[in-house]
């Protein structure tokens, strides 16, 4: 019987203990200004409200026959989303999460495949403002013409909050489809549209 009631209250001591941990805890979170301010903060940062942009599954494609001498090639434009998710721009109460773009440019003669090019934003990071380059998504690119070594294409970009609305910036980008630099880009004529 001695044993039993040792074993009770132990137990009784311990649940104790336990409770009155909880209840510290309780009023330490519950008056500390600090504790207080950082939960707060998660709850603010849990309210933002998110807005996806609409995946975009569908790819422009562009096929044209060019002349370079006296031989017909094939040149072939594609432009598609990724999908990606990478362009997130958050403001008062709401993130925003967009895509971005790619363009693949094939030129082939016969069944050769002479060049084949993807671009994405990252090939002109260097050149865009670091503010800009956040937030501007690859939005069109068309043939412009064909010079000494080079293929020229007017590449443009919009912003990711109104893509496809207005052209935010373009540029033109020269691919070298013959000697020992086939396949470099170089790109110029940054122009900004906005103004």
């Amino acid at each position: 019987m001695k044993r039993s009631s040792i074993v009770i209250f132990v137990i009784l001591t311990l649940i104790s203990c336990n409770q009155n941990n909880s209840i510290n805890e309780y009023l330490e979170k519950e008056y500390n200004p600090e504790f207080k301010n950082c939960q707060k903060q998660k709850l603010k940062e849990t309210e933002l409200k998110v807005f996806y942009s609409q995946i975009r599954l569908d790819t422009t494609s562009y096929i044209q026959e060019i002349k370079i001498g006296n031989i017909n090639h094939k040149l072939e434009l594609k432009l598609y989303s990724l999908n990606d998710s990478s362009i997130v721009l958050v403001n008062e109460g709401l993130k925003e999460v967009y895509h971005n773009s790619a363009s693949e440019i094939v030129l082939t003669k016969y069944n050769d495949t002479i060049i084949y090019k993807k671009l994405t934003k990252e090939v002109f990071k260097d050149s865009i403002d670091v503010t800009d380059y956040d937030r501007i998504v690859l939005s069109e690119i068309g043939y412009k013409n064909i010079r000494s070594n080079r293929i020229y294409f007017t590449v443009g970009f919009d912003n990711a909050a109104h893509s496809m609305n207005y052209l935010y910036k373009s540029c033109d980008v020269g691919i070298f489809y013959r000697t020992e630099k086939k396949g470099q880009v170089s790109f110029n004529n940054f122009k900004n549209t906005r103004e």
